[in-house]
């Protein structure tokens, strides 16, 4: 493949790499978030399809360079569950997208995620987690949404707030998950076409960015106090549920709109 950027502008490019950036340095600071950062901002730039890919391409590199320092942080307690459950629970997802309502679906979805962080916000201890056996329930939901509209990570950070990781196990262990589903995105957006030559030459000239961004996360990781972090994830929590009701809502008020998604 030649690398070109066109028609990708170079004006353009410098917007998306910096958004980028910013959008790996909040994941690479509390684990997740990264996609809330990123999508809206590639929406306007980009056509859907080359940022998608772009967003994936880029979230498995830095997936790949957070768990290279920090492997060892990994819960592996729950793990398995939260992979094997997502696997299965990508075929539903599939179905689901062809046979529930999308707007009705993220607006459950953000009811959940807004009572969740409603209840830990009263206090500490409320919900406790204190075994990983149910972690598969928790990765197959992860994968429905995740099969179904690419939303499959509050399952899995609702499972690790429960369960009380610190923020470096946080961090780690979402990674980890993450390592075992984004290749599967990756190889489908390439069968599907969308890896093209702009988008290769756009993540390639991004991995210096990358690199200072996961560098400066994991700075910003290490000096979070657990009260802090805890706050941080469930502020990121509470605007991945307005993102969705906004989606679901312009959705159903135009439904030209999901058609675009």
């Amino acid at each position: 493949v030649a690398f070109d950027l066109s028609p990708i502008t170079p004006s353009t490019a410098a917007v998306a790499v910096a958004g980028m950036a910013f959008a790996s340095f909040i994941r690479s600071s509390v684990g997740f978030g990264e996609a809330l950062i990123a999508m809206p901002l590639l929406a306007l730039l980009l056509p859907l399809p080359v940022g998608a890919a772009y967003v994936a391409l880029v979230a498995m590199v830095v997936t790949a360079m957070i768990l290279g320092r920090d492997w060892r942080q990994i819960q592996t307690d729950g793990l398995l569950g939260l992979v094997l459950g997502s696997w299965a629970g990508i075929p539903l997802g599939f179905y689901l997208l062809r046979a529930a309502p999308r707007p009705l679906v993220l607006l459950v979805l953000a009811g959940v995620l807004i009572g969740f962080c409603c209840h830990r916000m009263r206090g500490p201890g409320s919900w406790t987690l204190k075994s990983a056996r149910w972690s598969w329930c928790f990765g197959l939901a992860a994968g429905v949404l995740g099969g179904a509209y690419n939303t499959g990570g509050p399952p899995v950070v609702i499972f690790g707030s429960l369960r009380h990781w610190t923020p470096a196990q946080f961090r780690a262990t979402i990674q980890a998950f993450a390592l075992a589903t984004i290749p599967i995105i990756v190889i489908g957006h390439w069968r599907a076409g969308r890896v093209t030559s702009s988008v290769l030459t756009l993540f390639i000239i991004s991995l210096p960015a990358l690199a200072t961004a996961v560098i400066l996360g994991r700075w910003v990781n290490r000096r979070l106090g657990a009260t802090a972090f805890v706050r941080i994830v469930h502020a990121l929590l509470l605007a991945i549920a307005a993102t969705l009701i906004w989606t679901a809502l312009r959705e159903w008020l135009d439904p030209a709109a999901a058609s675009s998604v």
